[in-house]
């Protein structure tokens, strides 16, 4: 039992050295630091405003908050998707002389840019109202909408991770397929647009139910529906559940592949 409190004590240490190091990795040697973090959704929120306002006087008053809301969610699915196949072999130093859950290692870069997106976020939230979005009482059930998000990334990352481990080459397919994958989610369209015989394959898009809750609660004030939420929980538990899965088969063979 003292041996299973001390393992805990040292992953708890180990954790937070791990995120120490990605926060410190992120902006190493910057003059402005975290302040850097405020910059993207600034520029994000003033260039789109300025942009289909005055050049290309979009007349839908909805399609401003609408791309806005989709393009940060986006954003952090492709930034921990994106860096989950470094996760393992860009640490195998201490992969290969240190035990520990290795899932560690994704918790740590998952939550470094959870972190600094949640920044994001909230300075997007404020200008709501000048993007035309809605404060709604439908804001309320935005957190339960974003911790089924974070769970299908987490079970995405593991899978990707592991899979890394056996394909070398999963973060330069990863460029390729998200240049197609963007335009398969209602980011810069409504998937009311979408054709209904095609309708269906867009839904398959494991991130375009959690994008179209989102739109909903900011753009439209309303609760997802029902189908929606639970195409966000199935998604959700299948991901996690299959990533973790897959994660787990591929550690007893990490130390031999890297």
């Amino acid at each position: 039992m003292q041996t299973k409190a001390v393992n805990r004590q040292a992953y708890a240490d180990l954790f937070r050295n791990l995120l120490w190091k990605e926060n410190k990795l992120r902006y190493m040697g910057s003059w402005l630091g975290y302040l850097w973090s405020l910059m993207p959704p600034i520029a994000m929120v003033i260039s789109y405003y300025f942009v289909f306002k005055y050049i290309l006087r979009v007349q839908d008053p909805t399609f401003l908050p609408h791309l806005v809301i989709g393009s940060i969610h986006w954003a952090l699915f492709t930034q921990i998707i994106g860096q989950s196949p470094d996760v393992i072999t860009g640490n195998a130093g201490i992969v290969q002389k240190v035990y520990f859950p290795r899932i560690l290692l994704n918790l740590a870069m998952i939550i470094t840019n959870l972190r600094f997106w949640l920044i994001g976020l909230g300075i997007i939230i404020i200008f709501l109202p000048l993007l035309k979005g809605q404060y709604s009482v439908a804001m309320a059930s935005y957190p339960a909408v974003f911790i089924l998000f974070m769970m299908m990334m987490v079970g995405f990352s593991l899978f990707v991770s592991a899979l890394n481990i056996v394909f070398k080459d999963i973060k330069y397919l990863l460029e390729v397929i998200f240049q197609f994958w963007f335009w398969m989610t209602p980011i810069v369209y409504k998937v009311e647009q979408v054709p209904e015989e095609y309708r269906a394959f867009f839904m398959l898009n494991p991130v375009t139910p959690y994008v179209i809750a989102a739109q909903d609660i900011f753009v439209k004030g309303q609760f997802p529906s029902v189908s929606i939420w639970l195409s966000c929980i199935a998604i959700a538990v299948i991901f996690l559940l299959g990533g973790y899965y897959f994660y787990q088969k591929q550690v007893p063979q990490l130390i031999d592949r890297l």
